[in-house]
């Protein structure tokens, strides 16, 4: 069933899913068609427990909307926050609903900046390599090893210096 529902994405879904696909939307994993319990979500982002529903025309009627808002509480009772688009929405002003997306992106907490990504490169005697990346400008900020006891440290120096490493990335 999940399989089928995947292959019949709406045009408005496929817009959309265009645009957060494969780690473009400030580098975060979204999914499609995703199970939570009982539920299939349109969109789902596992790294920050959000979960995207578009509304098309079968979202109109007292019954439908009063379903979709039990549905919604539900989910939520599992830790899920929620962000809801209606077609209109994402064909009119799709610009628009990637700002909504990213504004709800800001309100939870990540333990990073939005739109930067570490990324972690193997074990060197016994210590982790990491790198942060700006993804919109493709730049190296950050190398550092560390433990993993360590993580922590370096990601709080970065939150606390960020605005340097933009200005001067190999300056620290």
């Amino acid at each position: 069933m999940d399989s089928l529902i995947r292959k019949n994405q709406t045009d408005v879904e496929r817009l959309l899913w265009k645009q957060i696909r494969n780690k473009n939307f400030f580098g975060l994993k979204f999914f499609r068609q995703y199970s939570v319990g009982a539920y299939i979500v349109d969109f789902y982002c596992p790294g920050l427990k959000l979960a995207i529903e578009v509304d098309g025309v079968t979202h109109i009627t007292d019954e439908e909307l009063s379903y979709d808002k039990h549905r919604q509480k539900e989910i939520e009772t599992l830790g899920i926050k929620f962000l809801r688009f209606n077609n209109d929405e994402i064909f009119g002003d799709l610009r628009g609903v990637l700002e909504d997306i990213k504004k709800k992106l800001e309100e939870i907490p990540t333990g990073r900046p939005l739109g930067y990504r570490w990324f972690l490169e193997k074990k060197f005697l016994n210590k982790r390599l990491f790198f942060l990346v700006d993804e919109e400008r493709k730049k190296l900020l950050f190398v550092s090893f560390a433990s993993k006891k360590e993580e922590q440290a370096i990601i709080d120096f970065v939150k606390d210096n960020m605005k340097e490493l933009l200005e001067h990335p190999h300056n620290l």
